[in-house]
């Protein structure tokens, strides 16, 4: 039986994640695995330190071709990190989690 609230689409593109209130940059860069109208959820290689609470400014370019064929364009918003998962039996790459913080922002 389903859970969620919300359908989630499957779209693969980059994401650019910018954490907010910190004095130096903490960037990176992963990759979406699915969004919702309330979060999505990324995988990451990344090294950097990411803990459940971190607020990110989330940016990505969703291709025309997508999967779900039904946006395009770029996105943004702000997004809590509500969990971080190690990814089995993938070493190194983790799961991250974000609720958004704010509606998204659609540029077609």
């Amino acid at each position: 039986m389903e859970r969620r609230k919300c359908r989630r689409l499957t779209i693969r593109t980059d994401i650019l994640c910018k954490k907010i209130g910190t004095v130096n940059d903490h960037n990176f860069i992963c990759n979406s695995v699915n969004i919702s109208p309330e979060g999505l959820l990324a995988e990451s290689s990344s090294h950097t330190e990411i803990n459940a609470g971190d607020i990110f400014n989330i940016e990505m370019d969703v291709p025309p071709q997508n999967i779900s064929d039904i946006i395009a364009g770029k996105f943004w918003a702000y997004g809590k990190v509500i969990r971080v998962a190690e990814i089995q039996p993938k070493p190194g790459k983790k799961h991250i989690a974000f609720q958004f913080c704010t509606r998204p922002h659609f540029e077609i």
